[in-house]
Parts: C-alpha cells; sequence; structure tokens
C-alpha cells in the first residue's frame, strides 16, 4: 500500500511540475521567480568571492611591498649606525 501510494504522489508530483512549465518533471530555475532569485543571488556570491579574492591579494602585494621597504630602511639604519659609531659601537 505504501509503494502505490509513494508512486502515486511521484507520479502527481510530476503533472504539477510539467503544468507548471518544467520539462517532463524536470524544472529548470530560470522558469520561476524563486529560481530566478536564486541564480542572482549565485551570481552575486560568485561576484562577492572574485572581489574578495582580488582584495586579498591586494593586501599581500602591500605587505609584501611593507615588509621590502622595512628592510631597506633597516638596512640603511643599520649602515648609518656603523658610519657614526663605528664597527665597534663606541663614540
Amino acid at each position: 500500500m505504501a509503494r502505490r501510494l509513494c508512486g502515486t504522489l511521484y507520479s502527481a508530483i510530476e503533472s504539477l511540475a510539467e503544468r507548471a512549465g518544467g520539462l517532463k518533471g524536470k524544472i529548470q530555475n530560470h522558469q520561476f521567480t524563486l529560481g530566478r532569485n536564486i541564480n542572482n543571488i549565485d551570481d552575486q556570491i560568485t561576484n562577492f568571492e572574485r572581489r574578495l579574492f582580488e582584495t586579498e591579494d591586494r593586501y599581500w602585494c602591500q605587505f609584501t611591498a611593507m615588509e621590502q621597504a622595512i628592510a631597506r630602511a633597516n638596512e640603511q639604519s643599520s649602515y648609518f649606525y656603523t658610519q657614526v659609531f663605528g664597527s665597534a659601537g663606541r663614540f
């Protein structure tokens, strides 16, 4: 009895989906408002992820440039210290 009920429900769902615009029970998102909303949200997520990766890359480039600038400043500071105080560190 449960198998017949399940089969009947499945047939009814396929019939309803076909009448609602699906192709033999296969409903596609772009055919309905809710489906279009889902597609739009998926597109927004994709765009947000792309912007997030671009921002992350930009920050890594800025961080690398800052690290290089700090290294150069340390080298210059060390050179200056050596020139002023000599290698022994006395004045």
